[in-house]
Parts: C-alpha cells; structure tokens; sequence
C-alpha cells in the first residue's frame, strides 16, 4: 500500500511541475514601473500627437542626420529639436527597462531597445498620415538614442546599485 502512496506522490509532484505555474513575486517597485509605464506613453502620445495642430501636408524626411549637419553648419534651432527628442525617450527606456526585466522571458535591454524602436516608428508614422508632425528619420534615430540612454541608466543605477 505505501508504494501506491508514493507512486501516486511522484505523479502528483510530476503534474505540479509540468503543468501548475508558480505565482510570480512582484516588487512593488516593479509595479509601480507599469503604471508609470503606461502613464508615461499615454503623455508621449499626447505630446506628440495630440498637442500639435493638423496641417493639410504631410512631409517624410528619409535622409538620416541632416538635422545634425543642419546644426553643424550653423542653424541652432535644430539643436533644440534634436536634444527635445532624444530627453523625450529617456524616460520611456528608463521605464521599460524597469518594467521588462520583471518578466522571464528575455533580456530587458533587447525588449526596451525593440519596444523604443517601434514606438517611435510608430509615432512617426502617425504624425505623417494624421498631419500632426514630421515624419523623420531622425526623430527615430533620436528617439533610439534617448531610449538607450534610459535602458543605460536604468540597469547602471537599478540593477547595479552603483553610482
């Protein structure tokens, strides 16, 4: 009789492994990074799409860093917009970086890097069909940029603890 007991113990412990999910332990750091996270995007979407009048044109720029040479050459004004985008992700990439590396399934500085990547992709191409914007090529360089910088000193100074 006791072996029956244990066999049926083993096909127990068996199903509990294979098929019952262990509950996940969130910090509440960690969750607050997804409320932050989604109220975040939610004011990125407004700022860049909603707070801007239509116009009746919308212009594509494919050309990469020509709003650098623009500020090189001497045009200043490029250099606001520049630095405007890239401050604009920082944030966002802070954020998800926090955000993903809760999860099990990857590492948080691929995820935050493609999510900052498609995000701005998808803005940029919102602003062109909506007329709300400049669709531009380095607005998406820039807003890569500022999400890596986020990603960095998220994991420099969250994950490491050192300053």
């Amino acid at each position: 009789m006791g072996h029956i007991v244990s066999s049926r113990n083993k096909n127990l412990q068996l199903f509990q492994v294979l098929f019952v999910r262990r509950k996940r332990v969130h910090s509440n750091r960690n969750s607050y990074a997804h409320y932050f996270t989604v109220a975040f995007l939610g004011c990125l979407i407004y700022i860049t799409l909603f707070s801007r009048n239509a116009n009746l044109t919308s212009v594509v720029r494919c050309t990469p860093f020509w709003s650098y040479n623009e500020w090189f050459t001497g045009r200043l004004d490029y250099r606001k917009s520049i630095f405007l985008n890239i401050i604009l992700f920082i944030p966002l990439g802070y954020l998800l970086y926090d955000s993903f590396k809760s999860f099990r399934w990857g590492k948080p500085y691929r995820f935050t890097m493609i999510a900052s990547l498609c995000l701005s992709i998808i803005i940029e191409i919102s602003q062109y069909f909506t007329g709300r914007g400049l669709c531009d090529v380095d607005d998406i360089i820039n807003n890569f940029l500022g999400g890596f910088i986020g990603a960095y000193c998220s994991w420099r100074f969250g994950e490491k603890g050192r300053v």
